[in-house]
């Protein structure tokens, strides 16, 4: 894999400066293995923070306020913070470190403490990133909310492999971007590109191209629209097949199907359900309950 991807918009690689949080509740090898594969590419940094989940700490304040004092639960504090900190040095970034160093790629680590969203938060709000790489696990009680509050792309590893990506495009996004990475990332995993246009008769709107929503539209509109970014691929040898439903069902049943190693999303716009009532948070279930990768570029 000699080529170097670039993104066609800036002449500059995809991912600059990558993230990886590490929750103390959860610790998967996985991103480590995916973020260091996607910095050799694009000769990208890599910054891992290691997260001490704040409510472990307010957990164990409610149950020993009864029985312990002051400087005991201050001392008792202190040994959780201790433990955990030789947990992140010895366990995580230990084996991170030796990873990296064996690649030749440059890690910097970091220790926080807090709730999981608000740290990432207050992380890219004062450092630059340009791509996050959070680790993916059906028991693990990591919260992806950030998927719908922030900006930047993020990536959801889970570690599998196959033979396939999955791109995702429709009525409800800008589709700018995804082609674009959709086939960078193809030729640079070596892995068959497939996208897909949903129609989605749930929130029959169209999005434009600056992330406004259209008012109401006929399901022969959301068709003609779809049909003619399927059109525009083709001119430049992307093949798109469309297909009409309800947007997570259709990402799902394709899902199923194909049996990607990783599934593109965009910037969705997904506001109405079922009967027209308000639905939120569609690409935080496909994340939570899906036992595949994303990329949500957000």
């Amino acid at each position: 894999m000699t080529r170097k991807p670039f993104d066609d918009y800036e002449n500059k690689p995809l991912f600059r400066s990558i993230l990886v949080p590490i929750s103390s509740e959860f610790y998967p090898p996985a991103v480590f293995q995916i973020s260091a594969f996607l910095a050799k590419a694009f000769h990208s940094t890599v910054t891992s923070i290691y997260i001490t989940e704040k409510r472990i700490l307010d957990d164990f304040d409610r149950l020993s306020d009864a029985h312990l004092s002051f400087y005991e639960r201050e001392e008792a504090q202190h040994n959780i913070r201790s433990k955990h900190l030789a947990q992140a040095e010895q366990i995580v970034f230990r084996d991170a470190k030796g990873f990296f160093k064996k690649r030749e790629i440059p890690l910097q680590t970091k220790y926080l403490e807090g709730e999981f969203s608000e740290v990432i938060k207050n992380e890219i709000e004062t450092n630059h990133y340009d791509l996050i790489i959070m680790g993916y696990g059906r028991a693990c009680l990591i919260d992806y909310r950030l998927i719908d509050e922030i900006s930047l792309p993020i990536w959801i590893e889970s570690g599998a492999d196959t033979d396939t990506l999955l791109a995702v495009c429709s009525n409800l996004a800008p589709n700018q971007k995804i082609q674009i990475f959709g086939q960078q990332l193809s030729e640079l995993f070596e892995k068959k590109l497939h996208m897909i246009y949903v129609v989605d008769l749930e929130d029959p709107v169209i999005v434009d191209s600056t992330g406004k929503r259209s008012g109401k539209k006929t399901k022969e509109e959301l068709i003609q629209k779809g049909q003619e970014f399927i059109d525009l691929m083709r001119q430049k040898g992307i093949q798109v097949n469309l297909v009409t439903g309800v947007f997570q069902k259709e990402v799902q049943k394709a899902a199923r199907k194909i049996n990607p190693r990783l599934i593109l999303i965009g910037r969705e716009q997904k506001q109405k359900g079922r009967l027209g009532l308000p639905i939120k948070n569609v690409k935080k279930r496909l994340a939570e309950y899906c036992d595949y990768s994303f990329l949500f570029i957000n």
